[in-house]
């Protein structure tokens, strides 16, 4: 009993040191995987630790093969990590959103980037440096679980789509790429879901051609299914997209 009035105060001042800006940080990224399992407390002094930059559309934040050092927490905006083959041919491994964890293997392993990273929609991300992570690391054992879980589940991904190419036709890939990033990037409008992307980047996620993904964004138009915009697909009927698949 005798503890509890120290904890208390401890308790106290870190709240007293939280900013306005964490607790809207804290406000903004509930759920962001790489604070789950935290108590409030441990999340703003994570949070309070990092620098945040704002990123300008096509913007590149790090390149395939140069050594990697930051961690980065995307407050708002959208990311294309893509790996390219020796002849150039880009294909997009993640598009990370509000929330997504970006450079995780590389503060992890200290080795070089697997993938280069570019903005899609301007961003704004918090930012840290390897050994402000190892010291989070050590400070918070949940943060190392919390990565070993998103690289878990990117990895999966990654299986999946891999089957898909290997044993789906090209209209089921398609519509399975472009539901899989209404949920993950799709932004609510009147008409339906946009998704912030180029026919040539939905046709890299679905491993075809963009004649391929032309074609049939054409075909679903006229059903009623998306609407074409520029530099966007909007998603009108969900329900019958998932059907095609």
């Amino acid at each position: 009993m005798a503890t509890q009035p120290v904890v208390r105060e401890d308790t106290a001042a870190k709240w007293r040191s939280v900013t306005p800006r964490i607790t809207q940080l804290l406000s903004m990224l509930p759920a962001s995987m790489l604070l789950d399992g935290l108590s409030p407390i441990e999340a703003a002094e994570v949070l309070k630790s990092a620098h945040s930059r704002a990123i300008g559309k096509n913007e590149l934040l790090f390149m395939q093969g140069r050594p990697s050092g930051h961690l980065m927490l995307v407050e708002y905006g959208l990311l294309k990590l893509t790996q390219c083959s020796a002849n150039g041919t880009e294909a997009i491994l993640w598009l990370s959103g509000a929330g997504d964890v970006v450079g995780i293997c590389g503060v992890l392993n200290h080795g070089n980037h697997s993938c280069s990273a570019r903005v899609l929609v301007s961003c704004r991300a918090l930012v840290w440096d390897r050994e402000k992570v190892q010291r989070i690391l050590a400070e918070t054992p949940q943060i190392r679980k919390n990565m070993a879980r998103i690289l878990s589940l990117q990895l999966s991904e990654l299986e999946e789509r891999f089957r898909e190419v290997s044993t789906e036709n090209v209209e089921r890939r398609v519509a399975l790429a472009l539901l899989r990033v209404v949920h993950q990037i799709g932004n609510d409008c009147i008409a339906g879901i946009e998704v912030p992307l180029l026919r040539e980047e939905l046709a890299q996620l679905a491993g075809t051609t963009i004649f391929s993904v032309s074609r049939l964004i054409s075909r679903w138009s006229a059903n009623g299914i998306v609407a074409s915009k520029r530099n966007a697909v909007l998603v009108l009927d969900p329900a019958r997209l998932s059907a095609v698949c």
